[in-house]
């Protein structure tokens, strides 16, 4: 097996390349032999956090043989290759590698052989060394150029470079060396920006140095390869200042930075020199709209940045086309934008704390960038509510609103009591493959209707009951196969009775167990026997492989009146616990008051009528046509267990099995004249959000952004369903409209 190598050099080669005066004469064959050991583990990966023991015991081995001679770099570059091999095992080195670091006669030497493997990034064990490195060395900026590489917060990095360039400015007013303070001060500049530090980026620009400034200002500080380019790329940190400029309202200074940027030869190349979207000529672009402010509509150029990587390396650009998008009258995309940034200030590590002493300005100042950082998402987020709040009201009144607030806000009432198995009976064993094998032939006997996921079928006389699973009503993707339902038949499976909804979503916490010694009869009662195996919804990522559980138990059954799954209480067609899941009101048949039962309501939750057809009205339904078939298209991958889940049968005439419901996260005034062909159901993202907490996780087709240009021709549209989005434009022509996929994705 290849290992992963940060050198390229074999150690023990090094050794003989380089050797030590003081090293053992069994030191080369005691690397060579950790260095065995250290492969042979990696084999083992797959076992996971079992293996820590011997990962730090492989740990004590190298620091011992680098005690030797701390300034073996042939055992220290092992060492690094070694960390940089476990980085979810080893969160932080040992602490006698950290004292050999900080007694090193070198230490940024040494810290530069555990951090530049690694690069760019936040990675906690190594800024432990490089903080190690900077207690010995505390006015070395080297070693504070590579802690901020490697720090895991964005304070530490950005207090980290300021620390390096203060440094270098101190060691430079010594000696004749300057060569690299342009290039400290620029990434100091660079972070700053990144992290959306506008106004502090600008106030450091303006206390630099002349001869600093104007290399920044001829675009000599960032040399090639030093964080310059990012995604394909380039950073133009001119480009970048102007912007900071004119959203700090410095439209003179923005104008300066601009005009110099713009003289450089790369930036003036046209468009057709550049790859495709190139975000260099972009932000040009963007600026030279923001300073000129045209009549024209900006739709086009507002847009193109969305496709260009959608967000970028930063928040520069996400801010200016915010920005733009209010002056231009787009509050959904300005929305949008400020919602993006806002994310990626609340997406933090945890916390981190150095294990080696900082110096207190240091500290000071990544305190003070906390601070700025939560009153800039604060304010972030105040300006995206205002702008969807703007947006909204454009769309129209939302008459459903309060009723599913108050629906949400209902307290949560079990519905089925779970109980222990009656004395002597206990849960049946048998291999998956018996199990799968008699699903399947009980299902063929009863007749079941084709399509279905098969739980369980049971049969007493010429009653039949069987428990089916379907995303018909809760759109998990990946995660399960959905939510269990009831289907009853009295003439042995000749025909079915309708579908019915148990509210009961596949592993939270339930799963029902395919064979059981319980009888599924009792009554006007089922008792199904389940396990708990309660999906641990925290740890939920795509594609879902190997999903755990917080919680399992075995030995019971629920409990389940005939009365509460067929309830009707308004008698519009819907169970209780269907109107539960699809939130509209069991003691309302119409809840949204436009004259439709909930039952034949196709758009329950948004009132229609014939004045509500548009042009916006054809567009959204091309865009539904695209993308609602989405969720069928989802890999299942159930939780580790018991098989649950049998597709089967052949194909069969018989009455409609398990309506499709699809549903929508976005504004319902959208969806206002839409006349879908099968129910849809529209939630706000607040909304959705506490149904997730309240009924478990679900993935609704989200429009993310749904924008139509000033003309009412054109529109754009930034959809997702967890595991599968992409990019929509659209033009009118002819009457019709033209939906064109720009880009797609899929875990």
């Amino acid at each position: 097996m290849l290992r992963s190598r940060f050198f390229l050099l074999p150690a023990v080669l090094v050794l003989v390349l380089l050797p030590r005066p003081g090293w053992s004469a069994g030191g080369a064959g005691t690397l060579e032999q950790l260095a065995a050991r250290a492969e042979a583990l990696e084999e083992r990966l797959d076992e996971g956090e079992g293996l820590e023991p011997e990962i730090r015991d492989l740990e004590s081995g190298f620091i011992s043989l680098l005690r030797q001679d701390p300034e073996n770099r042939a055992v220290a570059t092992e060492l690094a290759s070694f960390y940089g091999n476990w980085p979810w095992a080893l969160k932080t080195p040992a602490p006698a590698l950290l004292e050999l670091v900080r007694t090193s006669h070198d230490p940024a030497g040494l810290a530069r052989i555990f951090v530049e493997p690694v690069g760019e990034g936040r990675h906690r064990l190594q800024a432990q060394i490089a903080f190690a490195a900077g207690s010995s060395r505390p006015s070395d900026p080297v070693v504070w150029d590579l802690a901020a590489k490697v720090a895991p917060e964005p304070a530490w990095k950005i207090s980290l470079q300021e620390e390096a360039f203060r440094a270098r400015l101190a060691a430079s007013s010594a000696s004749s060396d300057t060569s690299s303070t342009p290039a400290l001060a620029a990434r100091w500049l660079s972070r700053l920006l990144t992290n959306g530090f506008l106004h502090r980026a600008l106030v450091a620009y303006r206390e630099m140095a002349p001869e600093i400034r104007a290399a920044i200002d001829d675009d000599s500080a960032v040399p090639d390869g030093d964080f310059g380019d990012c995604c394909g790329s380039r950073r133009d940190l001119r480009l970048e200042l102007a912007t900071a400029a004119f959203l700090d309202g410095e439209r003179e200074t923005a104008g300066r930075l601009l005009r110099i940027a713009i003289q450089d030869p790369a930036v003036r190349r046209p468009l057709e020199a550049y790859e495709e979207q190139d975000s260099l000529l972009l932000l040009r672009r963007l600026m030279e709209r923001a300073l000129a402010a045209p009549p024209d509509d900006g739709f086009d150029l507002l847009t193109e940045s969305l496709m260009d990587y959608m967000g970028g390396w930063d928040v520069v650009r996400p801010l200016l086309v915010g920005r733009l998008a209010e002056c231009e009258a787009y509050p959904a995309l300005a929305a949008y934008e400020l919602e993006q940034v806002a994310l990626s200030f609340r997406n933090e590590d945890e916390p981190f704390e150095p294990d080696s002493s900082v110096p207190a300005r240091v500290r000071t100042a990544k305190e003070g960038i906390d601070a700025d950082r939560e009153a800039l998402a604060r304010s972030l987020e105040d300006q995206a509510r205002a702008a969807e709040a703007a947006a909204r009201t454009a769309l129209g009144p939302d008459p459903a609103a309060p009723i599913v607030a108050r629906l949400l806000a209902a307290p949560a009432v079990p519905v089925f009591a779970e109980r222990p198995l009656p004395r002597g009976i206990k849960p049946v064993r048998r291999s998956d493959e018996r199990i799968e094998a008699d699903l399947k032939a009980a299902a063929q006997r009863v007749h079941l209707p084709s399509g279905l996921g098969v739980a369980r079928v049971e049969r007493k006389g010429k009653q039949v009951a069987a428990i089916v699973e379907s995303q018909g009503l809760d759109p998990v993707g990946e995660v399960s196969a959905g939510a269990y339902w009831v289907l009853l038949s009295g003439d042995g499976g000749a025909t079915w009775g309708a579908p019915l909804y148990t509210g009961l979503r596949i592993n939270q916490p339930y799963v029902v167990r395919p064979v059981s010694a319980l009888s599924l009869f009792d009554g006007d009662h089922l008792r199904l026997e389940v396990e708990v195996r309660e999906l641990d919804t925290n740890l939920i990522s795509f594609p879902p492989i190997g999903l755990p559980v917080k919680r399992a138990a075995e030995g019971l059954f629920l409990d389940l009146p005939l009365a509460i799954l067929t309830r009707d209480s308004d008698g519009d067609g819907l169970t209780d616990l269907t109107e539960a899941r699809l939130l509209t009101d069991p003691h309302a048949a119409d809840s949204d008051g436009d004259g439709l039962a909930d039952g034949d309501d196709p758009l329950p939750g948004v009132p229609q009528s014939a004045a509500d057809a548009s042009p916006a009205t054809q567009a959204l339904a091309a865009v539904v046509e695209k993308i609602a078939g989405v969720g069928g298209r989802a890999l299942i991958e159930g939780v580790v267990g018991p098989p649950t889940m049998v597709s089967c049968c052949g194909r069969r005439e018989g009455p409609p099995v398990i309506e499709r419901t699809v549903f929508f996260m976005g504004e319902r005034p959208l969806f206002a004249g839409l006349r879908p062909d099968r129910r849809v159901v529209v939630l706000t993202p607040a909304e959705a959000d506490a149904a997730a907490k309240a009924l478990g996780p679900f993935y609704p087709l989200e429009l993310s952004l749904f924008l139509f240009d000033h003309g009412g021709h054109r529109a754009f549209v930034i959809w997702s369903a967890s595991w599968q989005g992409g990019i929509l434009s659209l033009e009118e022509k002819d009457g019709q409209w033209i939906v064109t996929e720009v880009s797609s994705w899929i875990t």
